[in-house]
């Protein structure tokens, strides 16, 4: 039996919650659980927005699995939209930069850029591209530079054999321009369907707020304040919305970085913790002392 969610509904009106390795389990699926617990927490009238660095159209699946009707925050943020309507942020990586970006592409082994709902990459002798094609939902492999799309990029996943060689590629690019980006480099066995490979993932986009710029939509669109809103995340890439949020939530298996931010620590993913958290209540122990901390961190 679950626990009456009134404590929280009190005080928070929207929950801001991660994919991989956060709502996900070890599989990179939704389980029945998982999704009994998202729908007690719609039940008990609380928003509940997905908020990853994943794709638009790469989280539609998830979205629509989940029954939602609540905006995807995807891309980390700079695309933020409700299905079947226009975006209401939507930031691709500044023109002017995109020349720079592809110099980075050039150094590596296989790249995809992401267009409107597309991922598009020019075919490489690589078994993995063919790999990553599939898993990247509505990826396409074009034989020639011209069927490549130019602008309007919201991001440029590139693929080396070491890390060095990623930031190696990117230092290679203008300080004025690399300013003007976000360039994060993940080893691709973070994700469960590649725990087999050591390939590198360096992803570019335009910089700003991250996934904190789901507040703002929040805030404006919504009527809803950070503070009265919860962010559950296990990354750094989770960093901007735990640190805006009224109660950050880490996970069992998130990163120290995410642990020191977060007012309280739930469960593994690879054991349902964020269904066990709402099963019990979604307690908030530990909130205020955690909260006093980072009060005194600002200051």
């Amino acid at each position: 039996m679950i626990a009456p969610l009134d404590p929280l509904r009190d005080r928070y009106d929207a929950v801001l919650v991660d994919l991989d390795g956060t709502l996900l389990d070890g599989e990179g699926c939704i389980t029945p659980r998982t999704k009994r617990a998202v729908g007690t927490l719609v039940d008990a009238g609380i928003e509940v927005l997905l908020c990853t660095g994943r794709s638009w159209h790469g989280t539609l699946d998830h979205h629509e699995a989940l029954e939602l009707d609540t905006a995807i925050v995807a891309y980390n943020g700079e695309w933020i939209a409700r299905p079947g309507e226009a975006p209401w942020r939507y930031a691709p990586i500044p023109d002017p930069a995109l020349g720079h970006v592809g110099r980075v592409e050039s150094r590596a082994l296989f790249s995809f850029r992401h267009n409107g709902q597309r991922k598009v990459s020019l075919f490489q002798d690589h078994p993995l591209q063919r790999r990553v094609a599939d898993w990247f939902s509505g990826a396409v492999l074009v034989e020639q530079e011209h069927g490549l799309p130019g602008e309007n990029l919201m991001r440029v996943s590139c693929f080396f054999d070491a890390r060095g060689h990623a930031e190696a590629a990117c230092l290679a690019m203008a300080e004025d321009v690399r300013s003007t980006l976000r360039i994060e480099t993940w080893p691709l066995a973070l994700f469960p369907e590649f725990a087999d490979t050591n390939l590198q993932m360096c992803e570019i986009q335009v910089k700003s707020r991250g996934k904190a710029e789901a507040f703002a939509y929040l805030e404006r669109a919504r009527g809803i304040p950070p503070s009265r809103t919860i962010a559950i995340g296990d990354q750094n890439n989770d960093l901007s919305m735990l640190e805006g949020a009224g109660l950050a939530v880490g996970m069992a298996n998130g990163t120290p970085e995410v642990h020191a931010r977060a007012h309280l620590v739930i469960g593994d993913h690879r054991e349902d913790g964020i269904a066990a958290w709402v099963e019990a209540g979604a307690p908030l122990d530990g909130r205020s002392d955690r909260q006093s901390d980072r009060r005194g961190d600002a200051c």
